[in-house]
């Protein structure tokens, strides 16, 4: 797929190069331990929202609002991501 190919071989093989890199999924599938596979959720929807306000505030200029940086909210996102990240070493020890 490095020369030409349709978007949709891209998208494949994307897909297939995240399930097979997600080293949460490889635990859960690994280990059997089903409350891996809802632990990967919480944490993959937790980093996608730091990282989405974390970008949001470097356009906060150009962006219709009131113009104020969260700066509090990725912090606190990425505390609870450190701490799913912990949960999961856990659940993985058991």
């Amino acid at each position: 797929c490095r020369k030409r190919c349709n978007p949709d071989e891209r998208f494949s093989s994307l897909s297939v190069i995240q399930k097979s890199q997600n080293i949460v999924l490889k635990l859960a599938q690994d280990t059997g331990n089903i409350d891996l596979f809802e632990l990967k959720e919480e944490l993959a929807y937790t980093l996608q929202m730091c990282d989405q306000i974390t970008y949001n505030n470097a356009f906060v200029y150009f962006q219709p609002g009131s113009g104020k940086f969260k700066i509090k909210e990725p912090q606190e996102l990425a505390r609870q991501a450190m701490k799913q990240i912990q949960d999961v070493i856990d659940a993985a020890i058991e």
